[in-house]
């Protein structure tokens, strides 16, 4: 389940007078549409404020019942429900039935942030759920001759909407002397073989990468760092490890 802002914790308020949505069931749902604000980069917009001014804007001034967007998403990952599920939406002419429409908020060339990225997939995933069947992956101009949802966000979408790629992580304590003294420390400590002693990098890394359940099971602390924040902190912190492929044994 992913967390949704509901429109009651946004400031959401009203519907338009004599211009309610229309219900629609979740079923009838077979796509999953992505938008972004405009042509105009927005900046650092997040929050309840950036929700509510669309909201404004899609009904005070288009006429709308309220805001067209089943979701908007900010650059912090945060998902706000827009009509959410079961209101048809207002967002792409002949697909406002069929589509559940995401707005990540970015504009122009600017480029969606990993949080968003992840939430728009975790979205995706919950919006599958709510129509029982994979749904496919649009851009607003996929529907609609426009050059929404931009460049960065249009072509994320069409490559398949993959995860963004991770950055390892790393601790802010820790100093480049410290990272690699404990990374030697463990890995001197299990090399291949079991034994206790000096070892080669390549030997180190291969103690680590491959016997994990052993360096979790023999050491005396009862709860190591896990050896992929061994070699992650080394790493992040300047250390040089080559990887070599362990050799079947005879």
């Amino acid at each position: 389940m992913v967390t949704i802002v509901p429109r009651a914790a946004w400031g959401f308020d009203g519907w338009r007078d004599g211009v309610a949505p229309v219900p629609v069931s979740p079923t009838e749902r077979h796509e999953y549409m992505l938008h972004y604000d405009g042509g105009t980069p927005v900046g650092d917009q997040t929050g309840p404020a950036m929700i509510r001014a669309i909201h404004a804007f899609h009904k005070l001034v288009r006429g709308w019942a309220g805001i067209g967007y089943s979701f908007v998403i900010d650059q912090a990952g945060v998902i706000y429900e827009g009509r959410g599920w079961d209101l048809i939406g207002a967002h792409c002419p002949g697909h406002n039935r069929s589509a559940v429409g995401i707005q990540i908020h970015i504009g122009g060339d600017e480029q969606p942030s990993a949080a968003a990225m992840d939430s728009a997939i975790a979205l995706y995933a919950e919006a599958t759920r709510h129509a029982a069947r994979p749904l496919a992956r649009l851009g607003h101009r996929d529907g609609y001759p426009t050059d929404c949802p931009g460049v960065p966000l249009y072509a994320w979408v069409r490559a398949g909407m993959p995860a963004p790629a991770t950055t390892p992580r790393e601790d802010p304590d820790m100093d480049a002397a410290q990272a690699n003294q404990l990374f030697s420390t463990y890995a001197m400590m299990y090399v291949p073989g079991g034994d206790v002693g000096p070892a080669t990098l390549p030997q180190r890394v291969d103690a680590i990468a491959a016997r994990l359940d052993e360096i979790a099971q023999s050491l005396a602390n009862p709860t190591p760092p896990a050896a992929q924040e061994i070699v992650a902190a080394a790493l992040a912190q300047g250390a040089t490890i080559t990887i070599t492929p362990k050799q079947a044994q005879a």
